[in-house]
């Protein structure tokens, strides 16, 4: 059996009978009266939600897959929103998934069941009535992915080999040889955490930054530090999948695979010197030498091996003069002429 949920808003109105008026509030109110909506919406519906399955008709190939259907109320980030939590055979195709989503919305607008938006709550201001419904275009009934996204948009971002050597603090999961669509590997991961239990309290992994090494494009999903994973759930799906996605933890894969995070540069608190790059052959282990030499020129014999380290690991061309321009000002031989890296290059 598996579960498969759906989330909207919830709506709150004040009617007061002294004024005869009602308005529209925030959900705040909900918090007086939270146990009795709750209750409220349980005796609404048949327990377990079983029978609503049985007022299910826009699929019959949906309705055959169905357990149980029930709305709930989840507070998720603060807020209160509505949940429809559905029990199935086996998984939805996509047809079947929106015959679902519409019949959700369809009981959301009809005030669901015998009428539970009519339900009046007492509270300091007048009488609250909920609803799960609204006529405002920015109403949604979202699946529990389009709900993370919409609550986490995802951020793909280049990266470099280079600057995530410098994620020292940073803990995550590296997928290997992630080709083609990347949103859809983002989707996928988190899917497969969901369903393996590992995600809990709707935590997405939403960012993920892209590199190339070895011929290979990967993602690196970094943990943010407020969510909410069971790591040993989380160990044994690495493990299980690790044959097909090559997934390791990311401090484990900068530590073996690309020589361990930075520590403090050597130049820290160091002025720069200027080392004559611009006019000479920009074959890049020559631009290297001719830097690495001005720096122990300079009495900087350990920054110098610190930049050549760096330049070996570096992942192109461009990176590797990157690297350069940090720990040399480069000049075209003048004297009195500093020029700035991005000037020169």
């Amino acid at each position: 059996m598996k579960t498969i949920n759906f989330f909207f808003p919830i709506n709150c109105r004040i009617y007061e009978p002294e004024a005869d008026d009602e308005y529209d509030v925030d959900q705040s109110y909900m918090d007086e009266c939270i146990g009795d909506i709750v209750t409220e919406l349980e005796r609404e519906q048949p327990q377990y939600g079983e029978t609503m399955v049985d007022f299910f008709d826009e699929s019959e190939s949906a309705a055959e897959k169905l357990q149980s259907i029930l709305w709930k109320i989840e507070e998720i980030g603060g807020r209160y929103y509505g949940c429809v939590s559905c029990e199935v055979k086996e998984d939805l195709n996509s047809e079947e998934t929106e015959a679902l989503r519409d019949w959700i919305t369809g009981q959301n607008s009809d005030g669901l069941g015998e009428g539970f938006e009519q339900r009046p709550f007492e509270v300091e201001d007048g009488t609250l009535y909920v609803s799960f419904w609204s006529s405002d275009k920015n109403y949604f009934v979202d699946t529990e992915q389009e709900f993370a996204e919409r609550r986490h948009p995802i951020a793909i971002i280049p990266y470099s080999p280079e600057l995530l050597r410098k994620l020292k603090d940073t803990e995550g999961l590296v997928i290997l040889g992630c080709g083609g669509d990347r949103r859809e590997w983002v989707r996928g991961i988190n899917q497969e955490l969901r369903d393996a239990g590992v995600l809990k309290d709707h935590t997405f992994l939403s960012t993920a930054y892209v590199f190339k090494r070895d011929g290979l494009t990967n993602m690196m999903f970094p943990f943010d530090k407020d969510m909410k994973l069971d790591m040993g759930k989380f160990a044994m799906w690495r493990l299980r999948t690790h044959p097909v996605l090559h997934g390791t933890w990311f401090s484990d894969y900068v530590t073996n695979q690309l020589n361990g995070f930075f520590e403090e540069s050597k130049m820290a608190g160091r002025d720069k010197p200027n080392c004559a790059l611009i006019g000479k052959d920009g074959n890049i282990f020559n631009l290297m030498g001719l830097a690495s030499r001005t720096l122990k020129e300079n009495g900087m014999d350990d920054a110098a091996k610190e930049m050549c380290d760096r330049i070996h690991n570096s992942g192109s061309y461009n990176e590797a003069l990157t690297i350069i321009g940090e720990y040399v000002n480069i000049t075209d031989g003048s004297e009195d002429e500093n020029i700035g890296f991005e000037q020169s290059m």
